[in-house]
């Protein structure tokens, strides 16, 4: 009866083991992205939260115009108020348009894993896979410890490509990229933060002039006074000889950065 009792722990134990196994290699291959719904409620809920900590949040939004950047003041369950020229206008949620949803989304995100894997879900459930995949490769570089998440999402991401491959449908989603390791491409960064060519400076420091006005204008000209030299190498346009008074005039000097045809663009501008 003894040896019995023990057979059959033996057997319950190598039972548990294997259904345990079992839900582990389910758990690897059976990420689905949730409903548009859930996915919406779950973005909302984390930009409340994130409203509601106090942090300073902005994003990119168009509101009946231009894009700008404008600061995330408050939200709740019914509207998200932004901050704009000073006054706070509240926006109903149902009222966002996919655009300004995703970006006032985007705004929770940075430094925060957790956030980047909600708004991948989101980018999933709308079938926005690039973007999707975009996100992860960026959270991936500040939240290692969530790689296995990152992974599922990037296997559904191989999967979803093979479907639409097999199918015939050329809408593919991006390629994964390897999983996250925790370590940073530092030749990859480098070759980032030195790319100054026009495409370069536009990602990392937003859309250009042009990108606001789509129309084309004409620029007033603004007149060059003569220069005149008051005192050896005391040049000036504007007003009289140099004194030793400092009078009622102030100017900055400071460095422009610009994009020439080739390397990096530097000036220095004086504003009187």
């Amino acid at each position: 009866m003894e040896r019995d009792r023990k057979s059959r722990c033996r057997l319950g134990v190598a039972l548990g083991l294997a259904a345990l196994a079992g839900a582990i290699a389910c758990h690897a291959g059976e990420y689905a992205p949730p409903k548009e719904a859930e996915a919406r409620e779950a973005v909302k809920k984390m930009v409340i939260a994130a409203t509601q900590s106090g942090e300073k949040l902005r994003a990119w939004l168009d509101l009946a115009g231009p894009v700008q950047w404008l600061e995330l003041a408050k939200s709740d369950e019914r509207q998200v108020g932004v901050r704009v020229q000073g006054n706070v206008l509240t926006l109903a949620w149902e009222k966002l348009t996919p655009e300004q949803f995703a970006a006032v989304g985007a705004a929770c995100v940075a430094g925060k894993g957790a956030n980047a894997l909600t708004l991948s879900d989101y980018y999933l459930a709308t079938g926005q896979a690039r973007k999707a995949d975009e996100v992860l490769k960026r959270a991936a570089e500040f939240a290692p410890e969530l790689a296995a998440d990152m992974t599922a999402r990037w296997e559904f991401l191989k999967r979803s490509r093979a479907e639409a491959t097999a199918s015939g449908n050329g809408a593919q989603p991006a390629a994964a990229p390897a999983p996250a390791t925790g370590k940073l491409d530092r030749a990859a960064i480098l070759k980032e933060l030195t790319d100054f060519t026009l495409a370069g400076m536009s990602r990392r420091l937003g859309p250009d002039y042009s990108f606001y006005h789509k129309q084309e204008e004409k620029l007033p000209e603004v007149y060059l006074a003569p220069t005149k030299e008051g005192g050896k190498g005391r040049r000036y346009q504007l007003g009289g000889s140099w004194t030793k008074e400092a009078g009622d005039f102030s100017s900055t000097q400071g460095q422009i950065l610009y994009v020439p045809d080739s390397g990096l663009g530097v000036d220095r501008v004086t504003i009187i």
